[in-house]
């Protein structure tokens, strides 16, 4: 299971593509010539393994951050833009989750669609009020996870993600380190003003 919390399930694009097995071209072949671009070990890049470091399960589906590393290649950009959509997605998928959705339909379940969808049921929502929701949801969660033990001083990135060119180029350890740091000060900020307005 080692292989899926680090690379995700696009871990088995290479073996089953070397098997015969990678369904592709619509069911009409089971090999793709260029799988190593479409490889787990290809998109493992900095905000995917941000996002399995500081995700509330420690999963790809966290926040999705391989997916922003596809659509940010050739862009230079600062731990604050990477912290800023990691929170931002993540807590998005609170959202979904809670309402059932499934995370394959997300681009379906935009903030409008889902406010639309509530009017019916009468209930009068904004895209605010979801995005507090989510990020509340999330902030009980990190909360939950660090008085079970997790810590931010804990976490450490596998030597070898330093080591493999990706389409960002060479992943930089003190980028990691300070979006990292930029995350952990960000989110220990909000909980502790959850928790002065739960005390209130």
């Amino acid at each position: 299971m080692r292989k899926y919390h680090e690379l995700g399930t696009a871990k088995n694009v290479l073996p089953l593509n070397e098997l015969g097995a990678l369904p592709t071209m619509n069911l009409k072949a089971a090999r793709f010539e260029r799988a190593e671009e479409i490889s787990g070990e290809r998109l493992a890049e900095r905000r995917s393994h941000l996002g399995y470091a500081l995700g509330a399960r420690h999963s790809h589906l966290d926040s999705a951050g391989y997916s922003y590393d596809q659509k940010t290649v050739g862009k230079v950009l600062s731990a604050e833009n990477v912290v800023n959509y990691l929170l931002e997605e993540e807590r998005w998928r609170q959202v979904l989750t809670s309402l059932v959705i499934c995370l394959f339909a997300r681009g379906v379940y935009t903030p409008q669609v889902v406010v639309e969808a509530f009017k019916p049921l009468g209930w009068e929502l904004s895209e605010g009020d979801l995005k507090e929701i989510g990020r509340k949801i999330h902030l009980l969660k990190l909360k939950y996870k660090l008085g079970e033990g997790f810590s931010f001083e804990g976490l450490r990135f596998p030597k070898r993600i330093f080591e493999t060119l990706t389409p960002h180029g060479q992943l930089d350890p003190a980028f990691m380190k300070q979006t990292l740091k930029l995350y952990r000060a960000r989110v220990e900020e909000e909980l502790r003003s959850l928790e002065a307005a739960r005390r209130g």
